[in-house]
């Protein structure tokens, strides 16, 4: 801008750097739509590679709004003490899939609403707490989820990820 002003021109220049304040905000705003719909092409790429166990009904799991928001193994997963066949996690804005990885799919093990969630780290003195473990509970059935991490950190990131998602789930 200021090789095409001189010191004369300073309205000029002023107009300038608002012209060029609302081109970088344009950007900014194309950017971030660019990011979002890549998201959600990740995300119903995703949806679509799951599968039910052989003999069960069809998944009806993709959902255009739905948002991945992390994803990945974990140690192990306990369904009420029951230990889960299947230790992928995907965490998405409403609900957290639990799968096995099968060649290019993944078979569902079980899917959790978020907004049945209440989460909470296992106390210090259990046994649970060597392995990294954090608990799902869900309010609309009896069922509680203990997932063991591969450390502290991991633990930590699902935790605050879904403590996240359940906390927008239920505001938004």
């Amino acid at each position: 801008i200021n090789g095409f002003t001189s010191p004369e021109n300073a309205e000029e220049k002023q107009k300038l750097e608002r012209a060029l304040e609302k081109v970088q905000k344009v950007l900014h705003i194309v950017n971030e739509n660019k990011g979002q719909q890549e998201k959600l092409r990740e995300s119903l790429a995703i949806q679509n590679c799951f599968v039910q166990p052989e003999g069960e009904s069809e998944v009806s799991l993709p959902y255009k709004d739905r948002l991945l928001t992390k994803y990945g193994r974990v140690k192990k997963v306990m369904v009420n003490a029951n230990e889960l066949n299947g230790k992928m996690m995907f965490v998405f804005s409403d609900t957290i899939v639990f799968a096995k990885k099968r060649d290019k799919f993944f078979v569902l093990r079980a899917v959790v609403p978020l907004n049945s969630l209440i989460i909470w780290e296992v106390p210090k003195k259990s046994p649970l707490e060597k392995q990294f473990a954090f608990q799902l509970v869900r309010s609309d059935v009896q069922q509680t989820i203990t997932v063991c991490c591969d450390s502290t950190e991991s633990r930590s990131q699902w935790f605050s990820i879904i403590s996240e998602g359940i906390g927008a789930f239920l505001l938004g």
